[in-house]
């Protein structure tokens, strides 16, 4: 599999796995700014409310993968209420469909948001949304301030995750990643530390989760409980790029996950990259159709319709397939 340039989402694979990021730009070090809540308040007009959310360290994310420990096995016998997405969608995984076929539109699940947050029943989904965009780089940068410490065998209902910034909200669940083996009991997992409103406010698919407020951790090195949600999908290795793409809205990045453009500091045009490519061999071009393949299944199992996503997905695709013609 070919490593992505893009910052993956931090992935919890072995005991006291730091997630921690040491690039921090433009930070505001307020010690006093609280635990990042989101809450809608009526302005006395109708159909209009305000959102609050406290903004006072604002930041940018690092760009740059972390190191990923191998995936640990765990013995799923008592996870029954798993989610599974995983669908099949080719029989072999050599053969590739010539195009990502877009499924029918299906609007998210009012009752999954409210379930996670009771406090937005009433509030539309495009408000959510765009709110989640305003502040999702925050977000994201409050997930790559968490660790985790998993224990070894049976998957826990919960796990605890250490805090080591304490300006803004951290993640609500952990999402446990996996694909079902195929004899084997025990299958390979990774933990995603998330905030599942993120998740809920864009993927149609998604069922209503665990209501879940972990305590307000008081200072730097807090310990939370998050309730672990395992989540069964075709491609667990595009997950953090999926993440990523969910809390940033950043097709740039994304682009540079899907193809193969470390050597350019800024993304040439689908034609240039076409010729460029097709003077690659296959074997250098291949790997990265199955990541697009791998990344149109899990969006599609998730219901996720972000046209911005799609239109991305589907050049890169497209730039492949012309480079290989």
């Amino acid at each position: 599999m070919v490593s992505a340039s893009v910052a993956s989402l931090p992935v919890v694979n072995d005991e006291n796995v730091s997630l921690t990021s040491s690039n921090r730009i433009g930070r505001n070090h307020n010690t006093h700014t609280r635990r990042q809540r989101f809450r809608l308040q009526n302005t006395g007009n109708p159909g209009q409310s305000r959102w609050y959310a406290t903004r006072d360290a604002a930041r940018r994310v690092s760009h740059t993968a972390p190191v990923v420990a191998p995936s640990r096995a765990f013995d799923f016998s008592a996870m029954m209420d798993s989610i599974n997405l995983n669908e099949e969608r080719t029989k072999s995984s050599t053969s590739l469909p010539r195009q990502l076929r877009r499924p029918a539109f299906r609007k998210v699940n009012p009752a999954a948001i409210s379930a996670i947050e009771p406090d937005l029943s009433k509030v539309s989904v495009d408000f959510i949304q765009q709110k989640i965009h305003d502040i999702g780089e925050e977000m994201y940068y409050m997930v790559q301030q968490t660790s985790a410490k998993c224990p070894k065998g049976r998957l826990p209902r919960e796990i605890d995750v250490v805090v080591n910034d304490i300006s803004g909200s951290p993640p609500t669940h952990a999402f446990a990643v996996y694909t079902p083996p195929t004899a084997l009991q025990k299958q390979h997992v990774s933990l995603y530390p998330v905030h599942a409103l993120v998740l809920a406010a864009t993927c149609a698919n998604l069922p209503p989760l665990p209501y879940s407020k972990p305590a307000i951790p008081e200072y730097r090195g807090s310990t939370i409980a998050l309730p672990v949600v395992p989540l069964s999908i075709s491609s667990p290795e595009m997950f953090a790029v999926l993440i990523h793409y969910l809390y940033t809205l950043r097709t740039d990045t994304l682009l540079r996950a899907l193809l193969p453009l470390s050597g350019h500091a800024s993304i040439p045009s689908p034609d240039q990259l076409t010729r460029e490519f097709s003077t690659y061999p296959p074997s250098t071009l291949q790997p990265y159709l199955h990541r697009i393949h791998g990344l149109w299944m899990n969006i599609t199992a998730l219901g996720i319709f972000d046209e911005k996503l799609w239109r991305t997905m589907e050049a890169a695709w497209e730039i492949l397939h012309g480079a290989l013609a």
